[in-house]
């Protein structure tokens, strides 16, 4: 995801993650975990070394996000819900507000 190294949870119907990494302000004169690309708004941390490189935008990554949603209940693609798979219906499981 270019979150870096951390835990991603879903709380209240919104994302939060949680960098493991000791932020080296300090040091460096960042407030921002080395292994980090981008935040959950789809900020970029950093400045990749290749052009045509870039991290997953917010939108990109709240459709990532939402397909790991369905995988505890639809577990195998058999599932008619993975066979059928609509990006616009909405989880009647999970509260979909935000990012």
């Amino acid at each position: 995801m270019g979150l870096g190294y951390g835990n991603l949870t879903w709380l209240k119907g919104k994302w939060h993650f949680q960098s493991v990494e000791r932020i080296p302000d300090d040091l460096l004169g960042i407030n921002v975990p080395l292994s980090g690309l981008t935040n959950l708004s789809g900020k970029p941390l950093t400045h990749l070394s290749r052009k045509e490189l870039r991290p997953f935008d917010a939108q990109e990554m709240r459709r990532i996000l939402r397909v790991g949603l369905c995988l505890p209940c639809h577990k195998d693609f058999s599932d008619p819900v993975m066979l059928h798979w609509d990006p616009k219906k909405k989880c009647p499981v999970f509260k979909e507000d935000r990012l």
